[in-house]
């Protein structure tokens, strides 16, 4: 379950195609918090195996900064309350994708990231890269590419998430928890 309409949808959903695992990925244009809580409904009386909430923080101009991160912390707390697994992203999902090709330290915004990305796919990625035909093509886009390798991308945003974790969300930088999903979906595909 997550907040995005087509990127994180298809990109999970592929998982699906590649060996023993389902996902059965519900998008919900919600706050946060408002997902998490979805999630907790619709599991309640079901037997899943695992659970994950996929955020992508999207820091948002109109907002103070610290009170989105505060609200992401609080929000991370009540899933794990509820255990509920969350997969995060700040400031933008597309990191996931760009740790396919090299690893990132500091702060990368989505703006830097879809003209990465853009560049890595021939692609104007902000619009064209989120509508649903390319999104769909995404998972295969990256499998085929010798440059992406997303062992790397795990070993990186792993190492990455591990490096900052004791750190307040504010003062991590680009990281992303995508990458333990991503495991515990390779690892139930097996």
């Amino acid at each position: 379950m997550g907040e995005g309409e087509n990127t994180e949808k298809y990109y999970f959903e592929s998982f699906s195609r590649k060996g023993q695992v389902q996902v059965k990925y519900q998008h919900y244009r919600r706050s946060n918090r408002q997902l998490i809580e979805k999630a907790i409904a619709n599991t309640r009386g079901k037997n899943y195996s695992a659970v994950w909430v996929v955020i992508d923080l999207d820091l948002n101009p109109a907002m103070a900064e610290a009170e989105q991160y505060r609200q992401l912390t609080e929000d991370l707390a009540y899933a794990e309350r509820n255990k509920i697994n969350v997969a995060y992203s700040a400031d933008a999902f597309e990191l996931w994708f760009r740790l396919h090709y090299e690893n990132v330290t500091g702060f990368l915004g989505r703006e830097q990231l879809y003209e990465d990305l853009s560049q890595r796919w021939t692609v104007n990625y902000d619009p064209d890269g989120k509508a649903q035909a390319f999104a769909q093509s995404i998972p295969q886009l990256i499998s085929e590419d010798d440059a992406a390798n997303q062992e790397n991308a795990i070993a990186c945003a792993k190492n990455q998430h591990q490096a900052v974790q004791h750190l307040p969300l504010s003062e991590q930088g680009a990281v992303t928890t995508v990458y333990q999903l991503v495991a515990a979906l390779l690892e139930s595909a097996r």
